[in-house]
C-alpha cells in the first residue's frame, strides 16, 4: 500500500506542477 500512496502523492505533485506551467503560459 505504501507504493500506491506514493503514486497518489506523485500524481498530485505532477498535477500542481502542470497547473503552474499552464498559469505561467
Amino acid at each position: 500500500s505504501g507504493e500506491f500512496a506514493s503514486l497518489i502523492i506523485g500524481a498530485i505533485i505532477i498535477g500542481k506542477i502542470g497547473r503552474r506551467i499552464d498559469l505561467s503560459k
